[in-house]
């Protein structure tokens, strides 16, 4: 449950107003709430140019807490509000304008439904005055954490569920007539817990889904990324994530077909002390650059051995570092039509430089083709392209300086392809 601590709704927005050749800021504030605990969850613009908040209210309405909906006009002065709810406790997470003018709002009911906690979806028009509601669920904890309009004029729904899972909570994702009535349901899970936390609806007429997911034997949770159809039927889903504990939540889609997830990482320390940082993951979109090949690469000098790793959803065949031209090359070759890439790690005490990359002999531009980063011994190199059958070449500027021309020969250099190490992707 969410432990409630504002005890007003407080709005801070800043208008940048052009006048001539001179801008200028002007910041307003307004403060909504009685005299108890009154929380906003989700706020819009309208298409006046006003704002709609909603959230909950345990100030006014008829039980602990209630959904509130609260429209304003450009300068956050209210021009309405409206709350909805029974004796129990009810609170919203979504709420969108409608294409009539009027507002659906989301959010959990402990007061309606069959169960402990359902799913409640209402629909108001453009007053707020009730239209229709609704309530999903069974007899277990349903609750749901974010509602979307979808482009048929229905409502999309995504949480979790103790009710419709087999394990103890999966994920919930509903989808409705414009009119609220269900037209299917999904459950995602992996192993022990699954709680969907985002949605967007995709340009294929699909879904996206960001969940956290919690292996069985482990107290820490992974973002986890699903993709389906427009039934809810999984196309493909991973995951992403350490030993530490990370939770997404929000997610949009991206101009390139992927998508972004935001959300925090804990890091636990010997001390049992916390961190709690943001933590955003940008990921491909298309199924096939989101199954992807580890390969592995071993050079020996002497009593060292130095790894370069790839991954990438191509096939890599014939990888070959000369250390004399300070070059990396290697073949990719894929599916036509389809976005290929890959990722090298080079490790920084093999080969250093500047590192241009190459396409079949043709220079790439950084930042739109390739990105660079480095995280303290690998230069990492992420390299995008059409599928095809391309070579891929990338030089550095100096390698291991003790291995001069005179002593080359007295070093045994040998590469190893170590093979696929393991096909990252989760399926169901």
């Amino acid at each position: 449950m969410v432990l409630l601590s504002c005890m007003a709704v407080s709005v801070l927005l800043s208008l940048c107003l052009v006048a001539s050749a001179e801008a200028s800021s002007t910041t307003w504030t307004q403060t909504y709430g009685g005299t108890n605990i009154d929380e906003a969850d989700s706020v819009i613009q309208t298409s006046d140019g006003g704002y709609a908040l909603a959230g909950q209210t345990n100030s006014f309405g008829a039980g602990g807490y209630d959904f509130w909906l609260l429209k304003t006009d450009a300068y956050g002065n209210i021009e309405w509000s409206k709350d909805y709810g029974g004796n129990e406790w009810d609170g919203v997470c979504s709420v969108v304008q409608t294409s009539d003018g009027g507002y659906a709002l989301a959010g959990h009911t402990w007061s309606f439904g069959v169960g402990e906690c359902d799913f409640l979806l209402i629909k108001t028009d453009a007053h707020g005055n009730m239209e229709w509601k609704n309530t999903y669920g069974g007899p277990e904890l349903d609750v749901v954490h974010q509602m979307i309009a979808t482009s048929d004029g229905g409502y999309a729904l995504a949480g979790y569920t103790g009710t419709a899972g087999a394990n103890s909570l999966d994920g919930w994702f509903v989808k409705t007539d414009e009119f609220g009535k269900m037209e299917w349901n999904q459950t995602y899970k992996w192993e022990e817990f699954d709680i969907a936390s985002s949605v967007v609806e995709t340009s294929d007429g699909g879904y996206a889904i960001a969940a956290k997911t919690k292996t069985s034997g482990t107290s820490n949770f992974d973002f986890w990324l699903i993709k389906t159809d427009e039934h809810g039927n999984m196309e493909w889903n991973q995951t992403y994530g350490d030993e530490n504990h990370e939770q997404p939540n929000s997610l949009v889609a991206t101009s390139d077909g992927g998508y972004v997830m935001a959300g925090y990482t804990v890091t636990k320390y010997e001390d049992e002390k916390i961190d709690v940082d943001f933590l955003v993951i940008k990921t491909y979109g298309n199924t096939e650059t989101n199954q992807y090949d580890i390969y592995e690469y071993d050079y020996n000098f002497g009593y060292f051995t130095y790894t370069f790793v790839v991954s990438s959803n191509s096939t890599i065949e014939d990888f070959n570092f000369d250390m004399h031209q300070k070059q990396i090359s290697f073949n990719v070759t894929g599916s036509n039509q389809t976005t290929g890439f890959c990722k090298i790690a080079i490790p920084k005490d093999l080969l250093d430089g500047d590192f241009p990359v190459y396409l079949n002999g043709e220079p790439m531009t950084e930042g739109k083709d390739y990105t660079k980063t480095y995280n303290g011994t690998h230069t990492i190199i992420q390299i995008t392209y059409s599928h095809g059958t391309h070579l891929i070449e990338i030089t550095g500027t100096y390698t291991i300086p003790e291995c001069s021309t005179w002593t080359t020969p007295t070093i045994l250099l040998a590469a190893t392809l170590v093979i696929v190490i393991y096909k990252k992707k989760r399926s169901t």
